[in-house]
């Protein structure tokens, strides 16, 4: 495993068998366990968790145009509220073609190739293909006449899909450990 990711069980960040700065889904509905924090975006103070925030720093978000923030005492936690996690694309593979345009997620946070960047949802370029010779207009398909005029336009296929991309899912909290 890269060194990047090694911590020692007498780090103090490293808290029983879960580290600080480790995000989890959580299936409760109520109250957050002790030493959790939701991941909702909030502002915290870095003197409260000084050690989430050595891990973290600004990755989820440092914005310079807020009067109430302040960079030097304090960090937002992620905001992964209706979000899909993906993982950092660091192989030379290019699992992730665009990775290197993806943007902050909220005003000043990591952009880039970077823990806490942000990707906006995606078609992947594709076709359809249209048979030239059929005209079919109950299924909002027209086409081109045998001898090649298109007297309906060009061809086209109705839309088809809901409101957004998405796989099927299941909701859940994310919560990171704080303490």
């Amino acid at each position: 495993m890269d060194s990047r990711f090694k911590f020692k069980k007498n780090d103090s960040y490293f808290t029983g068998d879960v580290t600080i700065g480790t995000i989890v889904m959580w299936g409760g509905i109520n109250n957050v366990p002790e030493g959790w924090l939701l991941c909702d975006g909030r502002v915290y103070e870095q003197s409260t968790y000084p050690n989430l925030w050595k891990i973290i720093v600004h990755n989820f978000g440092n914005p310079a145009s807020s009067d109430s923030f302040d960079p030097a005492t304090q960090f937002f936690i992620p905001d992964l509220r209706g979000r899909f996690i993906r993982g950092v694309d660091d192989t030379q593979e290019g699992r992730d073609p665009d990775r290197e345009s993806r943007v902050d997620s909220v005003s000043g946070a990591k952009v880039g190739q970077h823990v806490g960047s942000y990707q906006d949802e995606e078609f992947k370029s594709h076709t359809h293909k249209v048979q030239p010779s059929i005209v079919v207009k109950k299924v909002g398909l027209v086409s081109t006449t045998a001898d090649g005029t298109r007297p309906f336009g060009h061809p086209t296929t109705g839309s088809a899909g809901g409101s957004e991309t998405r796989p099927c899912n299941i909701y859940s909290y994310f919560i990171i450990r704080a303490l």
